[in-house]
């Protein structure tokens, strides 16, 4: 595999760019939503603290002079997860590099439109908009909580409009989620579950799964260009659990 100049790398086509990691500080008290990619036959991995990753497209100079004074949850350091992940395999330890995905770009069509729908209506945080030209213009924007961002704009990807596929949100209560979504004017999908459960193979089911099973029941929506999203849940809330 092969880097090239911007610390990025493809496979079959799908383009990663690689940022160091940075400190912030935990100021945040909205609702957690945690945003995670996954195939729809994978149960979703949990993010709970996400950075400063803005860097991954801004560059720190001008990273860092975007978001001075906008709230950041803390993130994980070297100290508390390391620079390196370690396992086992028989009498040998491997370490490799930790990956956190921080950054997901949605390809859009009209930026304004894009970043009112993902604000007024989804309820994300918005965290930057820069735009050192007619040209190039960088929004990002984070579900309240997520380790995870997404970034909207112009020059940033050569994707075509509205093919993103398969974003997840992660949430507590997925009845209450839903309400809240169709209440500001996002159309989403009736709720339905896994079946059969135990040996999944792609079929659903109406309503929410009878044992309410953690990432057993979801509900999708789309932004404006069609770019697909689902919601899922960890079960019932902990208060009635």
């Amino acid at each position: 595999m092969k880097l090239d100049e911007s610390c990025s790398f493809s496979a079959d086509g799908n383009k990663m760019m690689m940022t160091p990691n940075t400190r912030s500080e935990n100021l945040s008290s909205d609702p957690v939503w945690r945003c995670v990619i996954m195939p729809s036959c994978i149960d979703a991995v949990q993010y709970r603290q996400r950075g400063n990753s803005a860097l991954a497209v801004f560059g720190k100079i001008a990273a860092c002079a975007a978001i001075k004074g906008v709230r950041q949850l803390s993130r994980p350091t070297e100290a508390t997860m390391g620079p390196y992940a370690t396992r086992r395999t028989g009498d040998v330890t491997v370490k490799t590099p930790t990956f956190s995905v921080e950054v997901i770009t949605l390809p859009v069509s009209d930026v304004e439109r894009a970043l009112r729908f993902y604000v007024d209506q989804v309820g994300f945080t918005l965290d930057v908009d820069y735009s050192p030209n007619d040209a190039f213009r960088a929004v990002q924007l984070t579900p309240p909580g997520s380790s995870c961002s997404i970034q909207i704009g112009s020059g940033l990807t050569d994707a075509p409009v509205g093919s993103l596929r398969n974003i997840y949100l992660v949430v507590a209560d997925l009845e209450a989620a839903r309400s809240r979504l169709l209440e500001r004017g996002v159309e989403v999908g009736e709720i339905r579950h896994k079946t059969p459960i135990e040996a999944w193979d792609g079929g659903f089911a109406r309503g929410l799964d009878p044992a309410r099973r953690d990432y057993a029941s979801f509900a999708n929506f789309s932004d404006p260009d069609g770019n697909s999203w689902g919601t899922t849940g960890t079960g019932l809330p902990q208060s009635v659990r």
